[in-house]
């Protein structure tokens, strides 16, 4: 389910569960880097894709497909862990009858079918649901997690995650540790997505000083920039990284100077528009206010 932004300012105080999977360097789509930009900066909303989007649209579909043979569930569950550990979660349901966490997933649907999805009724799901379901079971005290799907070429099936408490000791020992550098400011040793960096919240009108270096290897990349090489992203991610929070930066000499330039990008909210007022477009569209890396060598 997709999140609102109160529960977007909230995750910053707090690790959830797809947090966890990117700290453990099992999340496919993030990184412990890019959680730690999220939990110190903040950033911006990210886009969306067809999958992502498909997954939202059926969410519902999916657990009423549970209901019909478990019982009834309560939807949209938010969760805080009650120990020392910093850990949250928003689960798609839970189950009335045992208060167990029911987590809803899609796959295979635009593409695919990954081979980790095992026989239904067991727990082979990918291992980033997997710690997912973990995560779920700390914060609601449960010790089994449900995970109904919608698995292209098979349908609707039923996986079952049961606490195992030596993954549950490792969530708790890394999820401190990185909590440590998140209150330390502490960069982890990896980089950041790209797509992170830009969409940082940052202080208006800051400066920050950098080493040349990093602007010299951002030019010389951008020169030699091919549609195959990620040198010039790399370059891009290591200056940006270095700016941190700033929107503006320049080398020691005054040689070189970055600005973070704003710019507006709309975008149509077309699930709304089609549950509520099918006839109203303006009145949802959703504008995003981004930044535009300028980077130039002073005369």
């Amino acid at each position: 389910m997709p999140i609102t932004e109160a529960q977007r300012l909230k995750r910053r105080k707090r690790c959830y569960s797809t947090d966890v999977s990117a700290i453990l360097g099992l999340n496919p789509w993030s990184n412990i880097a890019d959680v730690w930009h999220e939990k110190v900066y903040g950033v911006k909303d990210g886009r969306t894709n067809q999958a992502m989007s498909m997954g939202n649209y059926l969410e519902d579909s999916i657990l009423d497909w549970f209901q019909d043979s478990h019982g009834p569930i309560r939807r949209n569950i938010h969760r805080v862990y009650k120990g020392k550990t910093p850990l949250g979660t928003h689960c798609d349901a839970e189950l009335k009858a045992t208060g167990d966490p029911v987590e809803a997933k899609t796959s295979g649907l635009t593409g695919p079918l990954g081979p980790e999805w095992g026989a239904a009724g067991t727990d082979q799901i990918p291992s980033y649901y997997w710690i997912q379901c973990h995560v779920h079971m700390i914060c609601m005290g449960r010790d089994l997690c449900h995970v109904p799907c919608l698995l292209g070429n098979f349908g609707f099936r039923l996986y079952l995650v049961r606490r195992d408490d030596e993954v549950v000791q490792v969530i708790h020992d890394r999820v401190n540790a990185f909590w440590d550098s998140v209150k330390s400011k502490v960069k982890p040793d990896v980089p950041p997505k790209l797509d992170v960096i830009h969409r940082i919240n940052r202080r208006p009108s800051s400066v920050t000083v950098v080493d040349t270096q990093l602007f010299k290897d951002y030019e010389r990349t951008k020169a030699e920039a091919t549609a195959e090489s990620k040198d010039h992203d790399d370059a891009k991610v290591a200056l940006l990284t270095a700016v941190e929070d700033n929107e503006s930066a320049h080398d020691p000499d005054g040689n070189f100077e970055l600005t973070m330039s704003s710019y507006t990008r709309t975008s149509f909210d077309s699930k709304a528009l089609r549950k509520d007022h099918p006839d109203l477009y303006a009145k949802y569209v959703n504008e995003t206010e981004c930044k535009r890396l300028n980077v130039r060598k002073v005369k």
